[in-house]
Formats: C-alpha cells, structure tokens, sequence
C-alpha cells in the first residue's frame, strides 16, 4: 500500500504506510529479513522531506538489520548503506 501510494502521488499515506509497516515487523520474531523494505521506504520519504536527522536514523537501522540478516555482500546492505551514505 505504501508503494502504491507513493506512486499514486500520496506521499503522506506512503510515509504512514511504512511506518505502519516497519513498526509491526519490529515485533515479529527476528525480526524478520524483509524488515529493510518498510525502512528503505520510509528513510526515502523522510530525506525527500527533508527530514535528514531521521532519515540517517533509519539508514541506520536498515544497515545494521541488513548486514545482521543476510551479510556484508548482501544487495539489501549495499542499498542500506548507499542510503546511510545520501544523509552523511
């Protein structure tokens, strides 16, 4: 959903949407892998608002889970990490 309305022009429902989506993964058991996705989202809305304090803060936490679930050479750590590396 969150997708869809980013593409629907609906930045506010898209930033809803991955909060919303990030927030019940965190309490999944793991948490799970796929918890990047929801981050990777919402990080990218908060820099396009120019909101760089909390898009570094969720870079952050989609680097450490990535490189946690699937390494260093995983593609999903290389995106969280050029993410990280926007907001430097």
């Amino acid at each position: 959903l969150a997708v869809v309305s980013d593409d629907l022009g609906d930045s506010a429902t898209a930033e809803r949407y991955f909060a919303q989506a990030a927030e019940v993964m965190r309490t999944l058991p793991g948490p799970p892998g796929n918890l990047v996705y929801p981050l990777f989202g919402w990080g990218r809305m908060k820099f396009f608002r120019g909101d760089y304090v909390e898009a570094r803060r969720l870079a952050e936490e989609a680097y450490a889970h990535a490189k946690k679930a699937g390494g260093e050479r995983h593609p999903n750590t290389a995106v969280a990490a050029m993410q990280l590396a926007m907001v430097q």
